[in-house]
C-alpha cells in the first residue's frame, strides 16, 4: 500500500529554497564554506530555534530562515559548517551543552565576520575571545561565572 504524500507548507518549501540558494551562493563567493555546506544534508526542523548540525545534517527552522536576509542565511550556514570544521561536536567532552555551544559560537563568529559574511543581530560576539579556542573561552566564562557567584557562609 502506498503512503499518502505529505504536502509541505509553502513556508517550509520557501525556506528550503533559501537554504539551497545560500549554499549555491557560498560555492561562488566563499568556496571553502560552500564546499563544506554541500556535504551536509538539509533537514527542516521547526522544533529548533535557528540552525543546528551534528556533522552530517544541517537542520534549520523554516520560520527563522525566512525571518533573516539571504546574506544572513549564508552567514548562518557558514557558522554551522565551522562548528564541524573546528570539530566542536566531538570536542565537547562532557562539558555543559549550553555553555559549550556559546563558547564555540564566540570562537567561530569572528572567523565568519572576518570573511566578510553577515550574521543576524544578536550573534555572539566579544573581541576578548577573538583567536581563542572554544576550550579556553568555555573555561574563562565558567571561571568568571563562578567568581561572580556569592560565596557561601563559612568559606
Amino acid at each position: 500500500m502506498r503512503k499518502p504524500e505529505v504536502k509541505k507548507t509553502s513556508q517550509a518549501t520557501d525556506a528550503m529554497k533559501r537554504m539551497i540558494q545560500a549554499r549555491a551562493n557560498l560555492i561562488l563567493s566563499q568556496p571553502f564554506f560552500g564546499s563544506l555546506a554541500l556535504r551536509l544534508k538539509l533537514a527542516e526542523d521547526p522544533s529548533c530555534k535557528t540552525l543546528w548540525t551534528e556533522g552530517t545534517n544541517l537542520g534549520f527552522n523554516p520560520a527563522f530562515v525566512l525571518s533573516i536576509t539571504l546574506a544572513e542565511c549564508e552567514g548562518c550556514v557558514c557558522h554551522a559548517v565551522m562548528h564541524n570544521a573546528c570539530g566542536h561536536p566531538w570536542r565537547r567532552e562532557g562539558r555543559e551543552k549550553k555553555g559549550w555551544n556559546e563558547a564555540t559560537d564566540f570562537a567561530i563568529n569572528p572567523i565568519i565576520t572576518e570573511a566578510k559574511m553577515r550574521l543576524p543581530a544578536g550573534a555572539k560576539s566579544d573581541p576578548a575571545y577573538t583567536g581563542k579556542s572554544a576550550e579556553w573561552i568555555f573555561a574563562s566564562r565558567k571561571q568568571a561565572q563562578q567568581a561572580s557567584q556569592p560565596q557561601a557562609q563559612g568559606e
